[in-house]
């Protein structure tokens, strides 16, 4: 559900000559954002992409409400 939500919504006006990236976040979930970034990325010619979240972990009673917020 979430990929069909992101799919398309992320785009990048810059194009990359193979350098690297660092994807910085302030939290992770299910990896879904941080996939279609790096597809997008990729496309534009990204080389190598990391990734390094910022935050603490969701518990069950933050991701319901996380979820709640995203319907």
């Amino acid at each position: 559900m979430k990929e069909r939500e992101i799919a398309g919504k992320i785009g990048c006006n810059h194009t990359f000559n193979g350098e690297s990236i660092l994807l910085i976040d302030d939290t992770c979930i299910n990896m879904v954002t941080k996939r279609e970034c790096a597809s997008v990325l990729r496309a534009h010619g990204a080389g190598e992409i990391r990734s390094l979240v910022l935050g603490r972990m969701v518990n069950k009673e933050h991701l319901e409400v996380l979820r709640r917020r995203n319907e």
